[in-house]
């Protein structure tokens, strides 16, 4: 597993609604994920909370939505 990949991070949202987490991963091995929302978004947050090296810095390649 590459040191600078997240290891752990938390996506979340904001709707109508108010902000929602949509994703608060722990464990990710993964190199991307796709997320279904059924509703409308005004805005997405990512917040990296550790990688798998334990550095200060985790590199985000790409954060896509549609």
């Amino acid at each position: 597993v590459p040191k600078t990949l997240c290891k752990a991070f938390e996506v979340t949202v904001m709707t109508e609604n108010g902000v929602k987490t949509i994703l608060n991963q722990g464990c990710n091995l993964n190199r991307a994920y796709n997320i279904a929302i059924n509703e409308h978004v005004y805005g997405v947050s990512f917040t990296p909370i550790s990688n798998w090296g334990n550095t200060d810095t985790t590199t985000i390649y790409s954060f896509d939505f549609q």
